[in-house]
Order: C-alpha cells, then structure tokens, then sequence
C-alpha cells in the first residue's frame, strides 16, 4: 500500500520532500540476499538457524509481510497464534514419519 511521508527524508542519496507518495517493494525485501543468504526463492527454514541448530536471531524475521505503519494486517497476531495452534494440533494428533518402502527401508526426507 502507498504511504505519504510525513517530514523530510533521504533515501541511498535521493531527497524524498514531506508529502511525497512511497511504496514500499515487500518483495524486494523478501529477496535480499544480505539478510537471508543467496536462495531466497527455495524454502529452506535452516537459513534461521544457527549451525547447533537454535534460533539465529541475527536474521531479521520478515515481520514486513504483514505490511507497514497504519496499514498493517490487523490480523497479523491472530494469523501468527491460529498457524502455532494448527502445526501444534497436527504434530499432536498424527504420527508423522517417512513413508516405508518395505518392512525395514524406509525413505529418507531431505530439505
């Protein structure tokens, strides 16, 4: 959504006067490739962690899908809470593993 800047700013050397019209490129942001590695288009969930396998809060969490300023999701929180309970929900309630080709092989998944 298109945002009206409010005072005077500078942007990478270019003047931007209070009143002007931005919008912001959300998937740009999503790709770049300083913060979350040089394949951002593959879903790799490992690019947020650390080698030990904890969360590496260095990597900015893409909290900007949601949108920005008074336009933001009102939802956001409620999407965030009802996606936790539904994985939840799921790993409680089914047992997951790989698919068993035979009585002792089974398929390994790889991310």
């Amino acid at each position: 959504f298109p945002h009206q800047l409010t005072q005077d700013d500078t942007y990478e050397s270019y003047h931007l006067p209070a009143g002007s019209v931005v919008i912001p490129n959300a998937w740009a942001m999503h790709q770049d490739t300083s913060i979350y590695g040089p394949d951002t288009t593959d879903f790799d969930p490992s690019r947020f962690l650390k080698p030990d396998g904890s969360l590496d809060h260095s990597v900015k969490d893409p909290d900007f899908t949601w949108g920005f300023g008074r336009s933001v999701c009102p939802g956001k929180h409620f999407a965030d809470s009802v996606l936790y309970l539904v994985v939840a929900t799921t790993l409680a309630a089914f047992d997951i593993s790989s698919r068993r080709r035979g009585l002792r092989e089974s398929i390994l998944l790889v991310w």
